[in-house]
């Protein structure tokens, strides 16, 4: 099932529709009140998912990932991954101990004395480096931009442009993040 044939989960059909960029609103306060909704749902959902793993027994768990379309599920899943490390570093860089403590639980009745370490590498890009990776139009994927960039906003207005200009993914990725830090304290460079 594609996205406009699911039915609601932490989105709705109008959220998705907005977030894939095919919905626009008349005025900011709209779109912003919009976003907001978004967020807190993902919060919230995030939240939920305590309460799934808490109380749905194994099987149930299980049943959730049975999908028709096994690549679109692994793609899910790897996206939802890729979002949740974007957040690992306000809660001090945990993915590493999440995703270790995770394996253990699975593993724990099938193989008692599994003992699992993960490592994840990251390093920090300068936002100068960034800015000029984005001007010659090199590779750099959007997700780990997001979560190893040196980039406190609000954007100057030489950057703002440059982004502006670029098609690159990255680019949109810092301006939502300038656009929500200017919505929520204003245009105070």
């Amino acid at each position: 099932m594609t996205g406009s044939e699911r039915p609601r989960g932490m989105l709705t059909e109008a959220d998705r529709r907005y977030l894939r960029g095919e919905e626009e609103f008349e005025n900011d306060n709209t779109e912003n009140a919009k976003r907001h909704r978004i967020r807190e749902r993902i919060r919230n959902a995030i939240l939920d998912f305590s309460v799934a793993h808490g109380g749905l027994d194994r099987r149930d768990a299980e049943m959730v990932y049975e999908s028709d379309n096994r690549d679109e599920m692994r793609d899910a899943m790897i996206d939802a991954l890729a979002f949740l490390y974007l957040g690992s570093d306000e809660f001090g860089g945990m993915i590493e101990e999440a995703i270790a403590r995770a394996v253990e639980e699975y593993t724990e009745f099938e193989m008692p004395a599994v003992r699992v370490l993960v490592s994840v590498d990251s390093q920090e890009v300068p936002f100068e480096d960034v800015i000029e990776m984005i001007k010659n139009d090199d590779e750099l994927p959007p997700v780990e931009a997001a979560s190893t960039v040196q980039f406190k906003p609000p954007l100057d207005p030489l950057h703002r442009e440059i982004l502006e200009d670029s098609d690159h993914p990255t680019a949109d990725i810092l301006l939502d993040i300038d656009q929500d830090y200017r919505t929520v304290y204003g245009d105070e460079e």
